[in-house]
Formats: structure tokens, sequence, C-alpha cells
């Protein structure tokens, strides 16, 4: 009879701790999967800097961070807990993480690209007559060029340590 309570109480032991563990895992898998957003995340941002380019900085819009955050945070979650609770295999895990920073690339250069040229257009006089306020246009683009070419090298550090790394 004793023999048998010890086992019950190692049994119930060793399930808290595997549930403490589980609970680790999902807590630094969120972690993990919210630093593998941030980049889309940051271009999620200046697409909307770049649709809101008249009056993105004068007006507060602070849905917009709220958004992204929410967003973000509960992707980061919701993929932690379903791979831990092991509805994902590798290679759809793999997959998955490929297609959105193939996305995110893609939209990084057409952004890029595209506040490229209205900079330039704008630098060259080159601009749509019902733009007013070229000043505050032209400063925006200059910040959106400014976070895309520090986006650039951050990319570069990024995907070169991992292409160094898995080689």
């Amino acid at each position: 009879m004793g023999q048998t309570r010890r086992i019950t109480q190692n049994n119930k032991a060793s399930s808290i701790h595997a549930g403490f563990l589980v609970a680790a895992a999902v807590v630094r898998m969120s972690f993990t999967n919210f630093l593998g957003l941030f980049l889309p995340s940051l271009i999620v941002e200046r697409v909307f800097a770049s649709k809101f380019i008249n009056d993105y900085e004068k007006l507060s819009r602070s849905w917009i961070s709220k958004i992204i955050l929410f967003i973000t945070t509960t992707i980061a979650i919701f993929f932690s807990v379903t791979v831990a609770l092991g509805f994902y295999t590798v290679s759809s895990i793999a997959i998955t993480t490929c297609i959105i920073h193939i996305v995110y690339v893609f939209v990084y250069i057409y952004l890029f690209r595209k506040n490229y040229i209205e900079l330039r257009d704008i630098n060259q006089g080159i601009y749509q007559q019902n733009i007013r306020y070229t000043l505050s246009i032209k400063f925006q683009l200059t910040e959106n060029q400014r976070v895309m070419k520090m986006l650039r090298h951050y990319n570069r550090n990024i995907y070169g340590d991992y292409w160094y790394y898995s080689n």
C-alpha cells in the first residue's frame, strides 16, 4: 500500500513537471515565432505608412500598431500551441515559414522600388499636380527608404547567417 501511494505521488509530480515543461516550451516557441514575424510586421507597418503617406506623421494612427501587434502575437501563440500539440509536421512548418518570408521579400522589394521611384520623381520635380505638400511626402518617403535600408542590412545578417550555418 505504501509503495502504491509513492508511485501515485511520483506520477502526479511527473505530470506537473511535464505540464510546466510543455508550458515553458510553448512560451519559448511563442517568443521565437514572434521574432520570426518581426520583419514581416515592420513591412506591414511600412505599407500603412506608404498608404497614408500624406498625413502619416501628422495624424495619430495607433490602431495600426495595435492591430499589427495583436495579429502578430495571436499568430505566434496559435502556432506555438498547435506545434506543441503536434498538429504539424516539420516539413509543413518549414514550408509555412518559407511562404511567409517569400511573401515578405516580395512585398519588401515592391515597397522599396515604389518609394524609391516616388522619391526620385519628387526630387526631379515630376509629381502629380494634386500633391500639395511635397516636403512632408518627401520626408515620409525618405523615412520609408531609411527604414527599408536598415531592414536590408538586417536581412543580410539574418539570411546570411542562416545560409552560413545551414551549410
